[in-house]
């Protein structure tokens, strides 16, 4: 990465150079420059996650909610990586480490917010599975059977996510583009704690499993061969061994599109019952909900 006082002499002096240049010269330019030095990934999946009126706990609540999503994180993390192997394989630079050494590095990934947070993932699938995995956690939480006196004291807490898949850059190891600050628009826009995803989002969908309520049915090899998994599948959810039926139903739904400052976002809300089972205890869950309300 290109040090920040290089960076800095180089648009100075692009800048100097610019008065010599009519209008659309220097803003090619510029242009150039910001291609070469600033690389746009190619798009990304961003998932939001946003606690639901994090300021209105108490003084004595409130310091311990950050603390709390670290756990719902790391649950998340956990099973994630233990039970769909394929879709969240180590890295070469993992193999020898611990499980906490692992989630440590991919806790500096997100982008937090103070009340959640934004993780960036290489495909929707994958920001999706993680978003089951981490509502999982979520619903042992708030039904008490995970850290239950913290859940005692604390009560339960109200989450809602959102999924977009765009334009990311990297700059001083920090992410920034336009599927960020889509989907920040996205949580700031809801009120009633969904699970809305973005057009490009809807489109991956349609175009990899024929649609996202495809994937209750969608068979191990063509699951593969989609997201081009090599060797060895392995995953609860989408088979390649014992296949749980864990996908009850996926709805999804377009709601009305939103201009938030001057763009329009097109949205659709999803909501899907998920059949978790943790330590051979099953139990099903809703992850969003079936509210089409507008968004305003």
């Amino acid at each position: 990465m290109i040090e920040k006082s290089v960076l800095e002499r180089e648009i100075n002096e692009l800048v100097l150079h610019s008065y010599t240049k009519n209008n659309f010269e220097y803003q090619k330019e510029f242009e150039k420059f910001s291609i070469n030095h600033f690389k746009t990934e190619s798009d990304k999946a961003i998932l939001g996650l946003d606690i639901y009126q994090y300021s209105e706990f108490d003084d004595g609540r409130q310091p311990l909610i950050p603390f709390l999503f670290d756990i719902l994180l790391e649950k998340g993390f956990t099973y994630s990586k233990k039970v769909e192997p394929s879709l969240f394989p180590d890295q070469a630079d993992e193999k020898d480490q611990t499980d906490e050494k692992k989630f440590i590095n991919f806790k500096k990934k997100i982008i937090s917010t103070g009340d959640g947070g934004f993780i960036i993932f290489s495909s929707p699938i994958k920001a999706l599975v993680f978003n089951l995995y981490f509502f999982t956690a979520l619903h042992m939480y708030n039904s008490g059977h995970l850290n239950s006196k913290l859940h005692q004291y604390v009560g339960d807490i109200t989450i809602r996510s959102a999924l977009t898949y765009d334009k990311v850059f990297n700059y001083e190891h920090n992410w920034y583009g336009k599927g960020i600050i889509k989907n920040a628009r996205i949580l700031n826009k809801d009120t009633l704690n969904r699970f809305i995803i973005d057009k490009e989002t809807y489109k991956y969908f349609m175009e990899t499993f024929y649609g996202i309520e495809t994937l209750s049915i969608v068979k191990p090899e063509d699951f593969k061969k989609a997201i081009d998994i090599k060797g060895e599948f392995k995953s609860l959810v989408f088979g390649g061994g014992e296949r749980k039926d864990m996908l009850k139903n996926i709805h999804i739904q377009k709601i009305n599109d939103v201009l938030a400052k001057s763009t329009k976002l097109i949205i659709y809300n999803i909501e899907i019952q998920f059949c978790a089972e943790i330590d051979q205890k099953p139990f099903i869950f809703t992850l969003g909900n079936s509210n089409v309300t507008d968004v305003k």
